[in-house]
């Protein structure tokens, strides 16, 4: 069975998730990526191609890629990596079907949504964020190239 622990600094077993409220599993095959955001909400992607959100002691979200813009619509949502800004929102990556970030709030609920085929980055693969001064900086790796991206970001 496939979970997640959530531990104290000591060690201690506080939580495991692993089941929703009907008692289904979780994840399904494997957690592919993790972050955390400064309220302690995890963000989990599994393999089934959606974002679990848990809560101190229970999932209060799974997000499945709904877009802002119907024209993504048709668009698999294909989750792949993510991080958390300084702002407490989750940066998503998803690049099998779509080069778009998904912007969730602390929550899982989606903010907003960037494409970036119009920058001419694809397939983003890995992501990483850091601070400069008061800016959050991306980076970006692309899975179908040796190129990384490092975007400045504001008011994520």
């Amino acid at each position: 069975m496939k979970m997640i622990v959530a531990m104290d600094t000591n060690g201690k077993h506080l939580t495991n998730y692993h089941t929703d409220k009907d008692r289904n599993p979780l994840f399904r095959e494997s957690i592919n990526a993790m972050t955390s955001t400064h309220n302690g909400n995890i963000f989990a992607i599994d393999s089934f191609e959606r974002v679990v959100v848990l809560g101190k002691t229970e999932v209060i979200n799974i997000y499945t890629g709904d877009s802002i813009d119907d024209d993504y619509d048709y668009k698999r949502f294909s989750p792949n990596s993510l991080v958390t800004t300084s702002l407490d929102n989750v940066i998503v990556g998803h690049s099998l079907y779509s080069d778009e970030f998904h912007v969730l709030n602390n929550s899982g609920i989606l903010l907003t949504t960037y494409d970036l085929s119009n920058a001419g980055i694809g397939y983003v693969a890995t992501l990483a964020i850091t601070t400069e001064g008061q800016l959050d900086v991306l980076y970006a790796g692309c899975g179908v190239s040796p190129n990384f991206y490092k975007m400045t970001i504001a008011g994520c």
